[in-house]
């Protein structure tokens, strides 16, 4: 069996958390590195996603929600103390099948076991959208790179920042605070599910996804490197712009929208189906 490393829950910032993911490509030596994380109130968009016509950045700064663009794709993310994050860094080790769609599925079925675990009936719907009776309580994306597979993800533990998160989030210029009501039967959270700890819920999790855990801080040098990435994530431009670069030629950001309210690629607020575009 696979020895993995677990890096224990800890509050970090957005920035943080979002440079964890490109850090530690540098320590796979060994087996999965699986980090669990709190956030601070941020608000996480895709490489090629426009941020102005996906979030209220005025709204964002008011509520004193950090905003990163992530250097993978995917939809807007909110992401604060309510949730568990993970990022897991999956080394192929020069496999030359290692097959990255299905391992995605795996480790994103090994988060519902550990529901199932605890008495909650999570179920995916595709490869990373994880349901409960039909409402998203948490998903994941994933960067098939060189020598790795690169997945983070979220898991809804309370329900108690829907405000906060409509207020900020859009999806091709429209406000979603205007559309609560549906919104709202969309979603849904541990605590609404069960009476079950946070603690309990981290430990399951730590127990389904990381058998044979190893349990360590960040070394002195990945901390470092944490640091050193944190600059190019908390540059304004890449921030506001975030433009694929190929060649000379620049792609237009488009709108991909918020990603707890889209399953797939459906829409799941009836009142805006026909005025709204994203891909």
């Amino acid at each position: 069996m696979e020895a993995y490393r677990v890096i224990p829950i800890q509050t970090r910032d957005g920035i943080t958390n979002t440079a964890i993911d490109d850090a530690l490509e540098y320590s796979l030596k060994g087996g999965p590195i699986v980090v669990f994380s709190k956030w601070t109130p941020t608000v996480s968009i895709g490489v090629g996603q426009d941020l102005y016509k996906d979030v209220d950045v005025n709204e964002a700064e008011r509520l004193g929600a950090q905003i990163v663009r992530r250097k993978s794709g995917g939809r807007t993310v909110y992401l604060d103390k309510n949730y568990i994050g993970f990022t897991i860094i999956d080394p192929t080790h020069g496999v030359s099948e290692f097959n990255f769609p299905e391992r995605y599925k795996e480790w994103c079925s090994k988060v519902c076991e550990a529901l199932k675990y605890l008495g909650i009936d999570a179920n995916l719907k595709g490869n990373n959208d994880i349901l409960v009776n039909g409402r998203k309580i948490g998903n994941a994306a994933m960067v098939a790179r060189k020598d790795y597979l690169l997945i983070h993800g979220s898991l809804r533990y309370r329900y108690d920042n829907l405000d906060e998160m409509l207020n900020i989030l859009k999806i091709d210029g429209v406000q979603l605070k205007d559309y609560k009501e549906e919104a709202s039967k969309v979603i849904t959270s541990v605590d609404m599910e069960s009476e079950i700890g946070e603690e309990e819920l981290y430990n399951s999790l730590v127990e389904k996804m990381c058998p044979n855990a190893s349990v360590e801080a960040f070394t002195e040098d990945e901390l470092e490197t944490i640091e050193e990435l944190k600059k190019s994530y908390d540059d304004k431009k890449w921030v506001k712009r975030g433009m694929w670069m190929s060649g000379k030629r620049t792609k237009k950001l488009k709108s991909r929208g918020p990603c707890d309210f889209i399953f797939d690629k459906t829409l799941m607020i009836p009142s805006l189906e026909g005025k709204v575009k994203f891909y």
